[in-house]
Order: C-alpha cells, then structure tokens, then sequence
C-alpha cells in the first residue's frame, strides 16, 4: 500500500501485489477546500491496515477538514468515522485490532489548538479522548 499522486496532484491512497504488479488506486477524492500553494492537494492518507487484512483505516479531507475513514481493501464501503472539529488523523489501529488510536484538535483540548490522543472502536463509536496532550499515537506491537 502507497500514498500516489492522484487527480489533481492530491494524495491518493492505492494497493498492489507484492511485486508491484496490479497496482489499484482505492481514493480520488479531494479536499474542495484548497489554495493553489505548489504543495499537493489534500486527498487522503495515512493508511493503516486492520489487524485481520481486510480493512484500511486512512485519512480524507473529503469534507475539507481531516476526518479518519475505514473502506474494505477493494476500495469499496468507504465510512467515515469522526467527524472532525478542527482535524483528526495520524490512526493507528491497537494490536489487538478492536480500537484506533488517532491525534484529535478539539476546542477542549489545551490551548484549543493542540492536538491530543483520541480512541474509538473501529466502528468509530466509543470515541473518547485519552490525553489532551500528544500528537502521533504509537501502538506497541
């Protein structure tokens, strides 16, 4: 799994084999909200596989704002499952595979502008923050 220049020079999340045969791109949305800076688009990003291989939770600013998704590994079934304040992301899925762990800006954090440590299930219910401090959560595997 890679990150690729997608549409509109944005970031693009897409799989293949482990020869880098049948490469398949899974995204191609982008963030409406943009300003023509040289940097790439906001696409999507940050994929993480789910512990049984069957899902990738990512990052997408579909809705301009980043929020954390999941999608089967085809591509298909894309769910969002926060709904960002200010910005979600950096997801890392917990070894036993039944929470991510993600950086969360909310108002009520420290500052309102610093991130912390969120968890949720990977439904996206359950959410719940862990710390008001952090910015990349790291799973011990």
């Amino acid at each position: 799994m890679n990150i690729t220049s997608g549409k509109d020079r944005s970031s693009q999340i897409s799989v293949a084999n482990a020869d880098g045969s049948n490469q398949r791109q899974l995204t191609n949305t982008v963030s409406p909200g943009w300003w023509d800076t040289g940097f790439p688009r906001d696409g999507n990003s940050d994929p993480q596989w789910t512990i049984d291989g069957r899902k990738i939770v990512y990052v997408s600013h579909d809705n301009e704002k980043a929020e954390i998704f999941i999608m089967n590994v085809d591509g298909s079934k894309k769910t969002r499952l926060t709904k960002a304040e200010v910005r979600d992301d950096s997801p890392e899925v917990t070894p036993d595979g039944k929470h991510i762990l993600f950086s969360s800006v909310k108002s009520d954090m420290i500052g309102g502008v610093n991130p912390g440590i969120c968890i949720m299930t990977l439904d996206g219910k359950n959410q719940r923050v862990l710390s008001k401090t952090g910015v990349y959560p790291v799973a011990c595997r």
